[in-house]
């Protein structure tokens, strides 16, 4: 036998021994981890790439609008029925392959609505004399409807737990985006280019994705009844978590200006990265978790968060530390967002709880997911105004921190409570 296959021998078997800790098919884990955290590793290198651009090539008020106008691209996102991809991905899970096309339809116009809302955004604009944003809101609800739409491949490949084969479009798509943003950034100190530029890969790219995946997949034709009201019901229920999810940045543009934008989206951009960590790990478990009995799930899943708070405890602290001298040698534009930076860390902390909501998503628990989809934001909502109004950047860093440990303790609650 050769030494690669004792290796991967000794490997495998290793795994399996490490279930009776882990309480898990970490075989499964493994294949699929690797290729999600190799895409983990290539989004975060090419962030960071492209935060270096950002920082260096243009004022930190464009980086601000930007930002302000991404954050309404977030938000946009809930008139295009974004529950579609989560029952999308259960039902062709359970085998109903035939709801992605009527999913893209239902996507598709849906989209027409976003793009209605940011039309009526650009006017407002308009009137009030900014030709960047007026222009800047009609470029992204011409592009919303198709960029939502072309997404639904990765929900495919990942409900048919085609990690390998997701990794490899999303890291093409990634270094595709990055070479045309850098060139972009560094020739243009103009938020309507660098904002066309970026709305444009999206949909030529992962469009071709899409139509890819629809043509070479084998795909059957079977509908999953209910998959449309399904989705009208998450897509609801999340209507309040957008908001929230946003909120803060378009608040903290209005009342403080685009360069305090900048500094915060500066500070909280490695924490997002380090979150898709957990967002990898909800990715995988999401199949598992539609085929799987609650009372199943529900002997394990709480131990398992736990010991995956303590990973993530170890990640939040190497990052606290390594924090000031990551940004002084590559961010020194802005120091002044390294604070925020950790203590927004500690955010990652209640990221495990997120598993909570997919197994909630998974088991088609309507009732608990709206009780956890409207309390949770409207506590955020709630802190966000008077935190922001008199602690400024302060404010808006501790009303997510505050909000989540909430959220954290909430999602527990209900968890044990249903049956």
């Amino acid at each position: 036998m050769s030494i690669v296959k004792r290796t991967k021998k000794k490997g495998y078997t290793l795994l399996r021994k490490s279930e009776k800790y882990f309480g898990t098919d970490m075989v499964y884990l493994t294949k699929g981890s690797f290729w999600l955290f190799a895409v983990q590793i290539f989004s975060g290198l090419a962030s960071f790439i492209m935060l270096i651009a950002f920082t260096h090539y243009v004022s930190k008020e464009v980086y601000g609008t930007y930002r302000y106008v991404l954050s309404f691209l977030g938000l946009l996102t809930v008139f295009t029925l974004p529950g579609l991809n989560t029952a999308i991905n259960r039902a062709i899970a359970r085998d109903f392959d035939g709801s992605l096309k009527e999913g893209l339809r239902q996507k598709v116009l849906w989209g027409f609505l976003g793009m209605a809302v940011s039309f009526c955004i650009s006017i407002y604009y308009y009137i009030n004399g900014n030709d960047t944003l007026a222009i800047s809101f009609i470029m992204l609800g011409l592009f919303l409807p198709i960029i939502e739409s072309v997404k639904l491949y990765r929900i495919a490949l990942c409900a048919k737990k085609l990690f390998k084969r997701e990794a490899i479009y999303e890291i093409m798509f990634r270094a595709v985006s990055l070479i045309v943003m850098v060139i972009a950034i560094i020739f243009t100190n103009s938020v309507f280019h660098i904002l066309l530029v970026f709305l444009g890969i999206q949909a030529i790219v992962k469009g071709f994705f899409l139509y890819r995946v629809m043509r070479t997949l084998p795909l059957n034709e079977r509908v999953e009844k209910g998959t449309v009201k399904y989705a009208k019901h998450l897509s609801f229920m999340n209507v309040i978590a957008v908001l929230a999810s946003q909120l803060d940045k378009i608040l903290i543009f209005h009342y403080l200006g685009a360069v305090e934008l900048a500094v915060y989206s500066v500070a909280v951009t490695p924490i997002d990265q380090l979150r898709g960590v957990v967002g990898n790990i909800r990715t995988l478990a999401f199949p598992k978790f539609s085929n799987q009995s609650l009372h199943d799930i529900k002997k394990t899943l709480l131990n398992k968060i736990k010991k995956l708070e303590l990973v993530v405890l170890v990640i939040v602290v190497v990052y606290i530390v390594l924090a000031p001298v990551f940004f002084k040698f590559f961010i020194p534009q802005y120091l002044d967002s390294v604070i925020y930076s950790q203590v927004l860390a500690v955010y990652l902390l209640f990221s495990p709880r997120s598993l909570i909501t997919t197994v909630l998503n998974a088991q088609k628990r309507v009732r608990e997911l709206y009780i956890i989809r409207i309390v949770g934001p409207a506590m955020r909502i709630a802190l966000v105004f008077p935190l922001l109004k008199y602690w400024g950047l302060w404010g808006a860093v501790f009303s997510v921190l505050l909000a989540d440990l909430f959220l954290y303790v909430f999602y527990v609650i209900i968890f044990r409570r249903i049956k």
